[in-house]
């Protein structure tokens, strides 16, 4: 009969899967690990060397792109004679060079893995791959040190997008009552915000010097550094600007009345530009020997006038 031989067949196939429940629970519990993972499997010695091979090529493509002396030179050195167009190609190589080292420690540790688990160490020379991928990693670090180093005191600024608009550069004569140290620091400033390259600092410094200042400078110096100490031992006194503040004081005269509000605003505004001035000009033997004149002379301008003011303001 038909239902009968259904009954039978769905026996026969619940029998069926009982077994294997059985076969199962009967396997050795080393066999299953053996077939579920295979992280306890040995690496063969192909695989081994396959990817030793990897870590090779990358490492041959890495030294093959970064730039070093020939010689036993000193890194530094080298790129000290490079050429502002080969920093600044350098400075975006760097990202490369650090990307490639990622990729080779990841390599390197993958052939690690494989050989520890190949069982196969005494067929590989390890510590010389080692010593190889230890190398190329501090090499990296001291090319990039140097390259930033050059960029740096070459003002290069390589990774800055170039900026349109130039800032506009102080100009210096030489003539009584210029602070020199004010003018170089302004210029410094400059050449920084405008990237002017090191070998193009010493143009741009005479194209912005006039008269006496300009004759300190000739065209047969050729080191920036000669240049200001010129104009310093010639023009960088600063007891020679303080002469001409004591005269601007001098200018000034007494403080406007109360009934010119506006005048005694500016003329507030212009002692105290000039007050700043002096006090910028630092602390000298020399200068804190005219410091007595000057406080008096501050006071007879300034606090004589406040007082009398007071006075009136008291009455």
């Amino acid at each position: 009969m038909l239902i009968p031989q259904k009954n039978q067949a769905v026996k026969d196939h619940a029998h069926k899967i009982w077994s294997k429940v059985e076969t199962l629970q009967s396997a050795p519990t080393s066999s299953f690990v053996q077939r579920s993972g295979n992280s306890q499997r040995l690496v063969t010695e192909d695989e081994v060397n396959f990817k030793r091979k990897l870590y090779c090529d990358q490492l041959l493509y890495l030294r093959e792109s970064l730039i070093l002396p020939d010689d036993d030179q000193n890194v530094s050195e080298y790129w000290k004679e490079k050429a502002e167009n080969e920093v600044s190609s350098a400075m975006h190589d760097i990202s490369n060079w650090q990307r490639s080292v990622e990729k080779l420690s990841k390599l390197f540790r993958e052939y690690e893995r494989a050989l520890q688990q190949s069982g196969k160490q005494s067929s590989f020379d390890f510590l010389s791959d080692n010593e190889d991928f230890e190398q190329i990693r501090n090499q990296v670090k001291e090319v990039t040190l140097a390259v930033k180093t050059e960029d740096q005191s070459r003002n290069l600024q390589s990774l800055l997008p170039l900026k349109s608009e130039k800032v506009k550069y102080p100009s210096f004569s030489g003539d009584p009552g210029e602070d020199l140290i004010k003018f170089k620091d302004k210029i410094t400033e400059c050449f920084r915000k405008n990237r002017d390259p090191q070998t193009d600092m010493l143009d741009k410094l005479r194209e912005n010097l006039k008269g006496a200042a300009l004759k300190h400078v000739p065209e047969t110096i050729k080191d920036i550094n000669v240049a200001w100490q010129n104009l310093m031992e010639a023009f960088g006194s600063p007891m020679t600007v303080l002469r001409e503040r004591l005269k601007s004081l001098s200018k000034l005269g007494n403080i406007p009345s109360d009934s010119c509000p506006f005048k005694q605003i500016n003329w507030y505004l212009d002692f105290e530009s000039v007050i700043q001035d002096i006090i910028n000009l630092g602390s000298t033997d020399d200068l804190n020997l005219q410091m007595g004149a000057l406080v008096l002379r501050c006071k007879r301008l300034f606090l004589k006038p406040y007082q009398i003011t007071q006075l009136r303001s008291e009455k």
